[in-house]
């Protein structure tokens, strides 16, 4: 069952362009439905690209803000807007990455384990996380967001590059560095930690 609001807005009732029609005559009902809809995909993005969840969900924020405070950004001739908001956010986060300095050591990074089922278990994970972040964090910021989409999001190389703005050569080229980057890094924490 869909979930409405007071207004009686089913957030599966109208295609994402009314929304955005609607939202730019500040109707206040159809950026929540927006919000909901769209929030779960902005979230995994941003915290892929950023790594730290604070920092992504400042991001997610920020991006919805320019969603109602600037609605006609939007062109819908232009593709989908679940592809327009993912620019945006891959754009602010990139932004933000260039505004963060590193402050998080990989044992920072592994406190943040996912829970599983038995202890020995949540810890190779947490363990197997921790160094997938922390080789994330060596790569390009671009290189990183192609890899959060294309692999994280599971989106097409079109739509990575639609969302990022750069052509489909380009995106080949981002996950192909991005994955050699990934794999060099990963093998380096592995002989540091066997060490």
């Amino acid at each position: 069952m869909a979930e409405t609001d007071e207004n009686g807005l089913a957030d599966d009732a109208l295609d994402d362009r009314l929304l955005m029609e609607r939202i730019q005559g500040g109707d206040n009902a159809a950026f929540q439905c927006l919000v909901r809809r769209h929030y779960p995909m902005a979230l995994r993005i941003a915290g892929r690209v950023l790594t730290v969840q604070d920092e992504a969900e400042d991001a997610v924020q920020e991006a919805f803000l320019k969603v109602w405070r600037m609605p006609d950004r939007y062109a819908p001739e232009r593709g989908a807007f679940k592809s327009w908001l993912a620019r945006v956010i891959v754009n602010l986060c990139l932004d933000r990455r260039r505004m963060l300095r590193p402050v998080d050591s990989i044992e920072v990074l592994a406190e943040t384990a996912d829970e599983g089922p038995t202890p020995e278990e949540a810890a190779q994970h947490s363990d197997r996380r921790a160094r997938l972040m922390a080789a994330m964090e060596t790569l390009p910021p671009r290189q990183r967001a192609a890899l959060a989409l294309f692999y994280g999001e599971g989106m097409s190389m079109f739509e990575v590059a639609e969302m990022m703005d750069v052509n489909i050569k380009a995106v080949e080229s981002l996950l192909s560095r991005g994955r050699a980057g990934l794999r060099g890094a990963l093998d380096a924490l592995v002989r540091e930690a066997a060490e």
